[in-house]
């Protein structure tokens, strides 16, 4: 096999003459042990709709240091907790109830969420306003945000509401447009395709409760052939590098925690529920669209 770097590489191939017809024997030592991985939960309860939830959650499990996945999602997590908490001091209570989930387990397949939806699932499926889920906070600049379509309108002006982590006198909104090059036409995607590789998953797909997950990523226009980040689930995941690589001064952590901030707020405080039921309707005519060019409906019995 042979990749895209200027080097020689020494994955795959056969054996040379001198060794054909060997075989190789790789041994791997695991501990296999029962732990208990625990999900930490808060609330405020809700002043006038207590039954209602609007809930934030990011895992805790790591592999190796995790620095950024997911201890990004889990700083910005207890930032809003920690602003929550300062006024609720004041007397302060949300119309609805707020609930904030540090899971466990995750990289476990999703076990603590999957758990506590299962343990819960009526409650939540009649109850639930909507899960913002934040696995990985950054690690770069750029928000590329998805949501449910009944949320995805939401995701794009609350950024105007969220300092930009280049300028403080200016919204993340006109730094994210600058940085389109757009100008007038600058119409940023929420993807409605949320998939199912983290904790919002078992929310969406199990008990129907729509989801937004944010995270911002690296400048494509500098890094244009860059997918993820290539620290991911490494040991090189570490504070250093979230310190003096990806955010030094943490001020897209900032912007993370208050993009959070700004949209449980608005799912928790609003009078009517910022709800888009139409952008539904859009998404499963365009998925039945594609369906029928790509030929799978003349498969259907």
């Amino acid at each position: 096999w042979q990749g895209g770097l200027n080097i020689t590489y020494k994955i795959g191939g056969n054996f040379t003459d001198a060794y054909e017809g060997c075989k190789i024997t790789i041994e791997v030592n695991n501990m296999l042990q029962q732990r208990v991985s625990s999900n930490v939960i808060g609330i405020i309860y809700g002043e006038v709709e207590p039954d209602r939830y609007v809930m934030l959650g990011n895992h805790r499990d790591a592999w190796g240091f995790g620095a950024v996945d997911p201890s990004s999602g889990t700083a910005q997590l207890m930032e809003v907790v920690r602003v929550l908490g300062e006024k609720k001091k004041t007397g302060w209570r949300p119309r609805r109830t707020m609930m904030f989930l540090s899971w466990g387990a995750e990289e476990f397949s999703l076990c603590g969420s999957r758990e506590f939806v299962e343990q819960y699932e009526i409650e939540l499926s009649e109850r639930g306003v909507g899960y913002v889920n934040t696995d990985i906070c950054m690690v770069g600049p750029i928000l590329y945000p998805t949501a449910s379509p009944t949320l995805g309108d939401l995701i794009v002006e609350a950024t105007k509401d969220v300092t930009s982590p280049v300028n403080d006198d200016e919204s993340y909104y006109d730094f994210w447009k600058k940085w389109s090059e757009a100008g007038e036409n600058f119409a940023p995607e929420v993807s409605p395709f949320v998939g199912a590789g983290s904790d919002h998953a078992t929310f969406l797909f199990y008990a129907g409760v729509p989801v937004m997950d944010i995270m911002f990523e690296a400048d494509e226009k500098l890094y244009p052939d860059m997918s993820g980040y290539p620290a991911y689930h490494t040991g090189f995941e570490t504070f250093d590098l979230v310190d003096k690589v990806y955010d030094p001064g943490f001020k897209v952590f900032g912007a993370c925690s208050q993009l959070n901030l700004r949209l449980g707020l608005e799912l928790a405080e609003s009078e009517k529920l910022p709800i888009t039921l139409e952008n539904y309707a859009d998404v499963m005519e365009d998925g039945m669209v594609t369906l029928e060019e790509n030929g799978v409906l003349n498969t259907l019995e």
